[in-house]
Parts: C-alpha cells; structure tokens; sequence
C-alpha cells in the first residue's frame, strides 16, 4: 500500500492510452487512475448496493470480495464498468486485482502482487496489458458502424515465412 500512496502523493490521478471513443464521440482514457479524493466514491459503486455491485455478487469474486478484509477499487477500465482493485488488509494486502462482469481467466489470483509491480508491468508491455483488462479501441468507419478493436492490433504485423512464400508465388 505505500506505493499506492507514494504514487498519489506525486499524481493526484492518471490517464492513460486517450483514444477517440467512437461509442461516445469523445476522448476518453482506456485506463484511468481516479483522482484520490474519488475514490471513496468510485469504490462504493462497487460495493453491495452501488451501481456496479452485481459485477463482485454475479461471478466468483464474491468470495473474496464480500469477506471481511476491506479493498478499494482505484482504476476504471475503458470507462467501466471493469476496474482495478488492491486490498488494505488480510492475506491479500498490498494485491491488485482485476475486477469485470464476465472475465476471461481467474479472478482470484492478482494481476499484480503489489502497486508497483502492476505499474512495472504496465510499463514493460502496454498493449499486453490492454489485452489483459480488454481495454478496446472504438473506432467509427467510415461506413458509419463501430468497430471495437483491440491495441496489439494497430501494431505492424511482421510475415511470417509462409506468408512471404505465397507473395514469390509458391506454397
């Protein structure tokens, strides 16, 4: 926890990967960094009762969540409703955890064992990261549909050797 609030003692916030939201016609931050005095209230939308509380009581982070050990939710994802968490207390202290309506691999475990180690890891790989919370990129074509795409996509794509056969003509 002191590098969560050494981090907020220097930022008072943070976004991250701003990108043109096609959905909402706006700028708009892939992650956001809730400024410290939001947080309180960010952390009870999440709580039993708050606006995004089925998100904890509708999958198997409810174990862990609704236990005793107090936990504040710091992070928004791709304007919500997912978000990142890290408890204060208990076995889990120090601990980031990814929180989402429908996730993709175990919840249980943490993303990151400590604040600074999700930010070293958010540094290393951005786009990985992105992958991993399903952070995506609306984009409007030009046809006038919305297309989510995820950030390794806008990354060159290297051929491969087979593809590369096929340009010269052979198989």
């Amino acid at each position: 926890m002191t590098d969560l609030v050494e981090f907020y003692e220097k930022h008072d916030g943070a976004q991250l990967c701003k990108t043109f939201d096609a959905r909402c016609e706006e700028v708009r931050p892939l992650i956001e960094f809730k400024r410290a005095g939001s947080i309180q209230a960010f952390t009870e939308l999440y709580q039993p009762g708050g606006d995004r509380g089925w998100i904890i009581d509708h999958n198997k982070s409810k174990t862990i969540y609704r236990t005793s050990d107090s936990w504040i939710a710091f992070a928004e994802i791709h304007s919500g409703p997912s978000c990142l968490t890290i408890f204060q207390d208990g076995e889990r202290a120090g601990k980031v955890f990814y929180v989402c309506p429908q996730p993709e691999f175990n919840i249980l475990r943490p993303i990151a064992n400590s604040f600074s180690a999700l930010l070293d890891r958010m540094a290393q790989d951005i786009p990985a990261f992105l992958r991993l919370v399903r952070a995506r990129v609306s984009l409007r074509g030009l046809d006038g549909w919305n297309y989510g795409l995820a950030p390794v996509e806008y990354l060159p794509k290297r051929p491969t050797r087979s593809t590369r056969r096929r340009k010269r003509g052979r198989f």
